[in-house]
Order: C-alpha cells, then structure tokens, then sequence
C-alpha cells in the first residue's frame, strides 16, 4: 500500500511539474492564460472553457481541468465579451486569445499606454476606489462638469466589469486631506518644465505621482484655468491622464495635446483605456522606450512646497489658441 500511494504521488507531482496532469483517464489538469491579441500580454478576464468557469489573475493566468481536443469558450474581459473555439492538444499549456478590437495597433499602444520617461504602463491599482477632492468656485460650475467627466469616464472602463468588481471607482470626498486625486481652478496655470526651464501658462495640466516599479498611480492633481472650467473636452483630457492615458499623435483624438472644449471620449481610446486596466505592468510593444528617468522607483519633480508630484503634463484648449 505504501508504494502504490508513492507511485501515484510521484505522478501527480511529475504532472504539476510539467504543466499538466490527469485526474480522470482523459481529463487533464491544465495550466493555461488568456491574451490579447498577438501580444502575449495576459489580460484579466472570466469565462468558461469545456463547461467549465474560470477567473484569472491580473497576468491572465488560470487553471482548468479538461480533455483533449476542441472545445467553446466564452470569454469577458473590460473590452468585451469573445466566444469562439480553441484547440487543446492534450500536453502544455491552454492558451486563448482574445481577439484585438477595431483601431488597434501597437503604435498607438506605446502613445497611449507606455510613460514615455518611464518606458512602462501607469494606472490605478485593478478595483481601487479613488477618492476625489473638487474645489467648488461660486462664480462657474467647474465642479458639476468634473463630476459629470468622472463619471463618464468610470462607466466607460466598467461597461463590461463585474457590478460587484468594478476596475475603478471615484467616491467624492469632502476633504483635500483624504483625496487621492484634486481637480481645482485657477486665474494663472503655470509651472516650470524641468527640461527648458521655461515658465509655462497651460489651459490645464494633470500632475501624477506613480511607482514606475509597480507601475501604479498614488496620487494625482488636475488643475484648470477658470476661464476653461467648464469645457467637458479639456477636463476629459486631464481626466484621461489622470487614468493613464499619455498623448496621441492623432488630432481626432481626445488625447490629442490640443484639444476643443467638446471634444469627447472616442471608442478607440475607450478601448485602449480598457485594456490598460486589463493588463499588468506593460513596457513598448512597438519598439524599445528605454527609461530616461534615475533608478528612484517613484517618479517625481519638485513641484509643491507641501510635497511632490512626479510628472506634470500640460495642455491646451484648442478654442483658446
């Protein structure tokens, strides 16, 4: 008896060492992920595979138990939702892919999502709930429109995300104090590029505080002339950095450096902005982006005599050119 169980411990073990193994005559243990597209990028996401549910990690990772062959698959992700069929061979590991959605490239991919001081992908930690501080002026209503562009910009990401797992959330808070994230308004926006030295006068800016080794954001500051308090476009914009997003080359886009008062969100940025939050830490897929920056894990510059905030990105109102 005891060198039969050793014999079937000695198998099971083999099994997990290789990547699978079989409980079931036919049916196999089987490690598997699921990525977009031909990137190899793993994206979170939850389906089922042979009749079987699932739930990845953030590195698209999961575990199934099936037999070989040709099997349905659905699979959701914050982009949307894909069925199709994949093939398992029996051995290795189980791989689907989802397919990349209309608009897609890996040019864009490095604009949007890939720091270009840093070289890496930025965003909020998966599921955090941002807290919010939004000055109030009496005299414009800067305040509802930042509202209202949080909350088109939140149920945008979270379109196809659990109810109960949402990849962000924004709660408004009454304090500055408690704030991840402040939105304010100003007669004068202006600050100092760190690379010419010159003093610069923005519509707007977003400034961010992220950890280039994880590659979250902790803290981010939006601030916005009251002559432009109320343009959706601009505050989109920062809001978009405020995400993640960097700068498009493509002037229909909203994350294009200048912007109208009107402009909006387009579905190819939605898209991108989705699979930010899909991914793990990501580096340049088009090309290599070595880092320009020290080996500080944090990025920052100088900026408030109350603290640091890392990496200020200016922009300007179309209309006011």
């Amino acid at each position: 008896m005891h060198r039969i169980g050793f014999t079937v411990l000695a198998v099971a073990l083999a099994g997990l060492l290789s990547g699978c193994f079989s409980w079931v005559s036919g049916i196999v243990g089987v490690r598997g992920e699921v990525v977009f597209a031909d990137t190899g990028l793993g994206v979170r996401s939850r389906g089922e595979v042979a009749g079987q549910t699932f739930q990845t990690r953030e590195d698209g990772r999961l575990a199934l138990s099936v037999r070989a062959g040709v099997h349905d698959y659905t699979v959701t992700t914050l982009m949307g939702t894909d069925r199709g069929k994949v093939t398992y061979s029996g051995t290795g590991p189980l791989r689907v892919t989802v397919p990349a959605f209309s608009g897609w490239s890996r040019a864009l991919f490095d604009e949007l999502l890939i720091d270009e001081r840093a070289g890496v992908t930025k965003r909020w930690e998966y599921g955090k709930t941002v807290k919010v501080w939004i000055e109030t002026v009496p005299h414009h209503n800067g305040a509802g429109v930042a509202k209202e562009v949080l909350r088109q910009w939140e149920s945008l990401l979270n379109l196809h995300a659990p109810p109960q797992q949402p990849a962000l959330r924004f709660e408004f808070v009454a304090s500055l104090y408690n704030a991840d994230m402040t939105v304010t308004f100003h007669e004068v926006v202006e600050y100092v590029d760190p690379t010419s030295g010159k003093i610069l006068r923005p519509d707007g800016y977003c400034a961010l505080r992220w950890n280039r080794l994880t590659g979250r954001i902790e803290k981010a500051d939006v601030q916005i002339r009251h002559a432009h308090a109320r343009s959706y476009g601009l505050l989109r914009h920062e809001i978009g950095h405020c995400l993640g997003l960097g700068h498009s080359t493509n002037p229909n886009h909203l994350m294009y450096p200048t912007v109208s008062s009107n402009k909006n969100i387009t579905t190819v940025e939605t898209y991108y902005v989705r699979l930010l939050y899909s991914i793990g830490r990501s580096q340049a897929l088009a090309g290599a982006r070595p880092s320009a920056l020290p080996e500080d894990h944090v990025v920052r510059i100088e900026y408030l005599p109350d603290g640091t905030i890392p990496q200020i990105i200016p922009d300007w109102v179309e209309d006011a050119l």
